[in-house]
């Protein structure tokens, strides 16, 4: 098996955990502001099957499965994903919510990769996909500031 790669990154985001909650789990608007994960259909709750679509800066859309590992609301969601098969190239992708103040989030986002093409892929993966975070934490962090300043 070939070693993980991981990618981490984090943004801070002045509003409520909840309602950084709501925006993260509101899959549905993703289309709209989202430049990263263009499409997550499904359910965030343990064990719930995902249809992502996600886009790299610099690269074509690429339909994943996923299924959904850990939700603690206001805390953590994450779900491990695959493309073509789990053996081939998989990931475990992570929002990690550090709660810093009533209206202050840090945001841990992250994940790791594995699998036989791992080696193979990791040079093209690797800056378009920590791109791709950063680009999903100053989108998130634009709506959730915008939309919760109360």
């Amino acid at each position: 098996m070939s070693p993980n790669r991981t990618i981490e990154t984090e943004i801070e985001i002045q509003a409520s955990s909840m309602a950084l909650w709501n925006e993260l789990i509101g899959f549905s608007s993703y289309p709209q502001w989202n430049p990263f994960l263009r499409s997550v259909r499904g359910e965030a709750r343990p064990g719930a099957r995902l249809a992502l679509r996600v886009r790299a800066p610099h690269s074509p859309p690429v339909a994943m499965n996923a299924e959904v590992l850990a939700v603690e609301p206001n805390r953590e969601l994450s779900w491990t994903c695959h493309w073509l098969s789990p053996r081939l190239l998989a990931g475990e992708h992570r929002f990690l919510f550090e709660i810093q103040g009533p209206k202050k989030v840090l945001l841990h986002h992250g994940e790791t990769f594995h699998g036989l093409l791992l080696p193979f892929l990791w040079p093209l993966m690797e800056q378009r996909t920590r791109q791709g975070l950063e680009a999903m934490n100053a989108a998130l962090k634009e709506r959730a500031e915008a939309r919760h300043q109360d």
